[in-house]
C-alpha cells in the first residue's frame, strides 16, 4: 500500500491527521489551501488525510507548507485517491471521480 505520492504507507491511520478542505478551493498553483488548529504540530512532507464533510469524500495529501500565525497550510492533494468517506475506513476502495 502507498500513502499519498509514492510515499511509504501509514501502517497506523488513526496518526494520520484529518483535515477539512473545500475541493473548489486551490491556489494558482494547483494546491489546497486549508485552516487547521494543529498546524504547529504540522510540517512540509507530512502526510494527511484531507476530507469534505459536504460531500462525504476524503483523499490523500501531503503538506506543502504551514504558517504557524494564521493556523494555515497549503496541501498537495492526490485527487486519484479522493474515496468515499467512510468513518473507521480511512482507505476505502471506492474511488470518486471529482469531475462529476
Amino acid at each position: 500500500m502507498v500513502f499519498g505520492f509514492g510515499e511509504p504507507a501509514v501502517t497506523d491511520m488513526a496518526q494520520v491527521p484529518r483535515i477539512p478542505i473545500d475541493i473548489n478551493r486551490t491556489t494558482p498553483e494547483g494546491h489546497t489551501p486549508a485552516v487547521y488548529a494543529g498546524a504547529a504540530a504540522l510540517t512540509p512532507g507530512d502526510p494527511v488525510i484531507v476530507f469534505e464533510a459536504e460531500d462525504g469524500v476524503c483523499a490523500d495529501a501531503v503538506v506543502i507548507s504551514v504558517n504557524q500565525d494564521n493556523h494555515s497550510i497549503v496541501l498537495d492533494v492526490d485527487w486519484d485517491s479522493m474515496r468515499d468517506d467512510t468513518p473507521g475506513d480511512q482507505k476505502s476502495e471506492a474511488p470518486v471521480d471529482r469531475d462529476s
